[in-house]
């Protein structure tokens, strides 16, 4: 949504998930990045 108004932006995305594995993390904030078109995200665990 972002990106459509302005798309020479650098999107930085955001991610907190609660006790997954390593492999789960990547997984899901690989679907968002995908999703929101970011062009980095950022996740965290909260354990």
């Amino acid at each position: 949504m972002i990106k459509e108004i302005a798309s020479d932006i650098f999107l930085v995305g955001f991610k907190l998930e609660f006790n997954k594995t390593k492999e789960e993390l990547i997984k899901i904030t690989h679907e968002v990045l995908i999703k929101s078109n970011s062009d980095l995200m950022v996740a965290n665990d909260l354990k």
